[in-house]
């Protein structure tokens, strides 16, 4: 990711990716259907978010929607870890 870029989610249950020094929003990106409440940026340029909905999604710069949902959660997903291949995520999860 670019080093003018950072990445943010919430409550409104959208990721935004944004340009700091301009103040300008890049993307944002809705797709999960509650709280977001965790966000990592993988090495190859993509963006994964977990959410209390019990997904994961991610995300590509310039797209509006998801390129992925990953489902499976029976709880709240709290965070993510992914390899630097982006081969792998490793969420945790607590009950909603």
């Amino acid at each position: 990711m670019d080093p003018d870029h950072i990445v943010t989610c919430g409550e409104d249950r959208k990721v935004v990716r944004m340009n700091w020094r301009q103040g300008t929003v890049v993307d944002e990106w809705r797709g999960h259907a509650s709280v977001v409440n965790s966000v990592i940026c993988g090495a190859k340029g993509h963006t994964f978010s977990g959410a209390r909905d019990t997904t994961i999604c991610q995300w590509t710069p310039g797209q509006t929607g998801p390129l992925q949902r990953f489902g499976g959660h029976e709880f709240t997903v709290q965070a993510i870890a992914v390899d630097e291949k982006e081969a792998c995520t490793y969420p945790s999860v607590r009950p909603t």
